[in-house]
């Protein structure tokens, strides 16, 4: 399936999909599909360093780590930078104020990344330092919020982003997650075009075929089912997801 063909669908979806233009419910996804280049590095500002220990936990090169802080009081979207994997030594900048240019808010990179995150030290003075995330370009970045939005039953948000990765890359994996949110969202059709999508990139993918399978047998297709549930187990004999799956279609016989 050609670039091409994948970008006029995408184009066109209001026709060729629902008749929901997907647009996102909360700011922070709208914010993230202002992103221009997908490739860049996500650089972070960190701040509060002073009341730490200074610049020394910043030398150039050196890895500093990202925890979350749910329980936070006064920013619900709040950082920590820890040193050494253990101690403090800073905060994620979240502000307007704090926040140097050409750099990521704790806002915008938080369902983003895990917990523990890696980041390299670019530039440090005595009262910020800028890092760069460890192996995370702006399309991964944008790629695990859609994740975070799907895990937190934000399909309409999860859609999105989605939709707006797939219109820049060709990814099985991407149009996976797309399906599989339609499929929340009970958008049968829309599930299986994209499902469909991803097959034809990768034809011997057995994830795309369990998808399949999962969507055809929602849909009350259950011969179309079977065969691509038992086409999974002939790639992964001991796929675990594939055999449950088999066997609710086959009790729904």
């Amino acid at each position: 399936m050609s670039g091409r063909f994948l970008n006029f669908w995408l184009e066109n979806s209001d026709k060729q999909l629902d008749n929901c233009c997907y647009e996102p419910d909360c700011s922070i996804a709208r914010d993230l599909l202002d992103i221009k280049n997908l490739d860049n590095d996500v650089l972070i500002t960190i701040i509060g360093i002073g009341h730490y220990f200074g610049k020394k936990p910043f030398a150039e090169g050196k890895k500093v780590f990202l925890q979350k802080e749910p329980e936070n009081i006064h920013d619900s979207f709040a950082i920590a930078v820890l040193c050494d994997d253990i101690k403090k030594c800073g905060y994620v900048a979240n502000s307007d104020y704090t926040v140097k240019h050409g750099t990521y808010s704790a806002r915008k990179i938080y369902g983003g990344i895990e917990n523990g995150k890696s980041a390299t030290v670019l530039w440090a003075d005595d009262e910020f330092a800028i890092c760069a995330l460890d192996d995370m370009s702006c399309y991964d970045l944008l790629f695990g919020w859609g994740v975070y939005f799907s895990y937190n039953d934000k399909m309409h948000d999860a859609i999105s982003v989605f939709r707006f990765l797939a219109k820049h890359r060709e990814s099985p994996v991407l149009y996976q997650r797309l399906s599989d949110c339609y499929m929340k969202n009970l958008k049968l059709k829309d599930a299986l075009k994209c499902i469909n999508f991803a097959i034809n990139l990768d034809k011997d993918n057995a994830k795309s075929l369990i998808i399949r399978s999962a969507v055809y047998n929602t849909m009350g297709h259950t011969e179309k089912a079977l065969s691509d549930v038992d086409a999974a187990l002939w790639m992964e004999p001991d796929n675990v997801l594939a055999k449950k799956l088999k066997e609710k279609i086959c009790k729904g016989l």
